[in-house]
């Protein structure tokens, strides 16, 4: 169930990326391609964090890294990989990285809020998810008000507002893990 939770999040996300960037007159051939590469980045970028975090229980069973359908992924290892290569993705096809990096910022706490609902079907982290998913719309709606008030709003605003408002909900709710 989590993964169809995640497939979810991830469409619903680059629908709506996709609307923004169809109102910015931005090619969305470069949305769908730079999609791609950053879900298989961030997501063996996420599996890599979680595996470095639990090395004790995978240095025993090393043939357990490999087993993703039995979850642990690590998000800031999703951002961190992700995000590189959507970087390297956007830079190669030479496109004003930073303008696609706050469209992807913009809609990234989306993706988390509704991610999230795979650990309340899994019954795990809870009542934390539940915390964790309201954050996240308030971060989503922080930011979308900002994205329609500042119609010229300077580059890397939104990625900075997000980034700087994920590492403040993370360490608002790391006390509780």
């Amino acid at each position: 169930m989590y993964g169809l939770t995640i497939a979810i999040s991830i469409l619903i996300c680059t629908l709506v990326a996709e609307y923004l960037a169809k109102k910015e007159n931005k090619n969305t051939d470069i949305l769908w391609g730079s999609v791609f590469y950053t879900i298989v980045s961030g997501v063996i970028g996420a599996r890599i964090y979680h595996v470095i975090d639990r090395w004790d229980y995978y240095e025993l069973f090393p043939t357990r890294i490999f087993y993703l359908w039995n979850g642990g992924l690590g998000i800031i290892g999703g951002i961190i990989l992700g995000g590189s290569a959507l970087y390297i993705y956007l830079y190669m096809k030479k496109q004003d990285v930073l303008s696609w990096m706050d469209l992807g910022a913009l809609v990234a706490p989306i993706g988390q809020a509704l991610g999230r609902w795979g650990n309340v079907f899994n019954n795990e982290l809870i009542p934390l998810a539940y915390y964790e998913m309201a954050l996240d719309w308030i971060l989503f709606v922080t930011l979308i008000l900002v994205y329609k008030k500042r119609a010229s709003r300077p580059k890397g605003l939104m990625l900075s507002m997000y980034l700087a408002g994920y590492a403040l909900i993370r360490t608002i709710l790391h006390p509780f893990r």
